[in-house]
């Protein structure tokens, strides 16, 4: 096994020919094979197996077991990186915020330091943690319409451990007109979630039910989209535009990657046909697209809100509660997240 050692200006070498220098560069044997990533940018790692190729190609040998090891060690340490969920739907009332609260909740109760933007000027998120919106200052809004103002300075602790939130109020709706005329106001939300990159392993993100210019940004700021759908049936109109929008956004904006995670089925109930029968109507025609979680119509979920708190703390015993777990534990399941964000067990 290769043994690590500290070289001059910041360098790290490795008995097996590696050497990582101080702006994240990886050399074999004096070639540089890639770049992880500047210092303080964006540490983004291509997976061990390319860095396989490229040695390969670099030495015209088989890596050994030795390369491989100390290729996963390097994409451990500088390949995590922030992953932001925007939960989206131009629909009201499909559990949209009472998703973003819960899947926080749940991935900070995994150990995952956690950041809940609120971007719906309604405030709700804030509201559903116990948080009073309008005694708030600064808020969302102040760092999307003040460009010297970073968004750390917005978020707050909550009282769930590894769970901050950045809130926001009314003043949010105003933010709409306010940056209508500014240039690249789509990627501002990205610009200023990119200086947290460090702080946080999970983002997500309550967006509004709009598809306007706070909706653009949530969208161009994330890596992954959750569309929450009740199961009725005027939920499902419209819903394969909504899939086309977040198509259209992800070829139109750079640096925009977001992906589809998945279709959450909300207000679910098993006892009755026709909630069976919509279920069956969304997987048969979404496939896998659709999570195999879905989240059931409970008083305890319904009650939580009332109560300032998550479903995992107001009743950490219920269906809500497992109901939201298992999303999340499912989440983790997809390759990338495993790769990126890696496993954290409390």
């Amino acid at each position: 096994m290769g043994r690590a050692g500290w070289g001059g200006n910041g360098e790290i070498r490795l008995d097996s020919g590696f050497l990582l220098d101080f702006f994240g560069r990886i050399h074999y044997n004096s070639v540089m094979l890639g770049v992880l990533g500047s210092r303080g940018g964006d540490c983004r790692v291509a997976p061990y197996g390319r860095l396989f190729g490229l040695l390969a190609m670099t030495r015209h040998t088989k890596p050994s077991v030795t390369d491989l090891v100390v290729c996963r060690a390097i994409n451990r340490t500088y390949g995590k990186r922030m992953r932001t969920i925007a939960m989206i739907n131009q629909k009201g009332g499909c559990g949209k915020t009472t998703t973003a609260i819960n899947t926080a909740a749940a991935f900070a109760a995994l150990g995952y330091r956690t950041l809940l933007v609120d971007l719906d000027p309604q405030g709700h998120a804030c509201m559903g943690l116990g948080i009073d919106p309008d005694k708030l200052t600064p808020t969302v809004y102040d760092a999307l319409t003040d460009p010297k103002l970073p968004l750390i300075d917005a978020v707050i602790n909550t009282k769930v451990e590894w769970l901050d939130l950045a809130p926001c109020n009314v003043l949010l709706a105003g933010a709409e007109l306010e940056l209508a005329g500014a240039v690249g106001k789509e990627l501002i939300l990205a610009s200023k979630l990119r200086m947290l990159r460090e702080r946080y392993k999970v983002c997500i993100i309550d967006s509004p039910p709009a598809l306007g210019i706070l909706t653009l940004n949530a969208l161009v700021a994330s890596t992954d989209v959750v569309v929450p759908v009740q199961v009725h049936y005027f939920a499902l109109e419209g819903l394969k535009r909504l899939l086309e929008t977040v198509h259209i956004i992800r070829n139109r904006f750079h640096p925009c990657s977001s992906e589809v995670l998945g279709l959450l089925l909300t207000f679910v109930e098993d006892g009755t046909i026709f909630s069976r029968q919509v279920q069956e109507k969304m997987r048969a025609y979404f496939g896998q697209l659709v999570f195999e979680t879905v989240i059931h119509k409970t008083i305890r979920l319904a009650e939580a809100p009332s109560a300032g708190e998550p479903i995992l703390t107001y009743a950490p015993e219920s269906r809500g509660a497992a109901d939201y777990m298992s999303l999340v534990r499912e989440i983790l399941t997809d390759p990338v997240w495993a790769e990126e964000v890696g496993n954290v067990q409390v």
